[in-house]
């Protein structure tokens, strides 16, 4: 979905690219963020298999 709005906003306006890499910057702080709770509970399934 972001991907989508990402390129449906480049080549568009200034403000507009501002706000797709505003949502990119977004979504890759987010996959940071949760990177270690998904580490976390892969290893624990991984052990219990």
């Amino acid at each position: 979905l972001s991907w989508a709005i990402f390129n449906d906003l480049g080549g568009e306006t200034q403000q507009l690219s501002s706000a797709a890499a505003t949502s990119v910057i977004t979504i890759i702080g987010v996959a940071i963020l949760l990177s270690p709770v998904l580490v976390r509970t892969w290893r624990d399934h991984k052990r219990k298999a």
